[in-house]
């Protein structure tokens, strides 16, 4: 179904996807996107900060939230809301869609390095506190493990299987 294809580039090893014909996925290789997924973050933390009054608690929240929104958004919800022109990817999660299945393509790269550097981020804040890290690394791993290629089409214990 996708029409699209790998190339390499000249000045970079990783292949770029040229081509994402699902209208499930195609808008997230903008780079528009990727600048307003960046300010959604940010912007969640500002409003944090009017709640709590330590930095610490406001990563952390912000941390756990856009864990929760895109494991949810990511790994969990499977279809596209679409019309059936892909009916093979009504069994795909929104992860699995992305680049027609391709692994290690920029714009997945860019999924799995912002949750980390959001992690490095929280826990420079947070400091020593040991409860805060705990909450924070179980949130980073609900959002970094399921993005794994080991785990592509993995349904683990049979959850979300159907």
């Amino acid at each position: 179904r996708y029409l699209g294809e790998m190339k390499r580039s000249s000045s970079l090893s990783s292949p770029i996807f040229s081509g994402d014909l699902n209208p499930n996925t195609q808008w997230v290789h903008s780079t528009s996107f990727k600048v307003l997924y960046i300010l959604l973050a940010l912007g969640f933390r500002v409003a944090a900060s009017i709640l709590f009054a330590t930095p610490a608690l406001c990563w952390t929240l912000t941390t756990v939230c856009h864990s929760l929104v895109t494991f949810i958004t990511f790994h969990w919800i499977k279809g596209s809301p679409f019309d059936n022109s892909f009916a093979d990817t009504d069994g795909l999660t929104f992860w699995e869609q992305i680049d027609g299945q391709t692994q290690h393509t920029p714009t997945r790269k860019f999924f799995v390095l912002c949750p980390v550097l959001l992690f490095l981020y929280t826990i420079w804040h947070t400091q020593e506190n040991m409860v805060l890290l705990f909450v924070n690394t179980v949130a980073t791993g609900f959002c970094i493990v399921p993005k794994q290629p080991a785990l592509h089409k993995a349904r683990l214990f049979g959850i979300n299987a159907d």
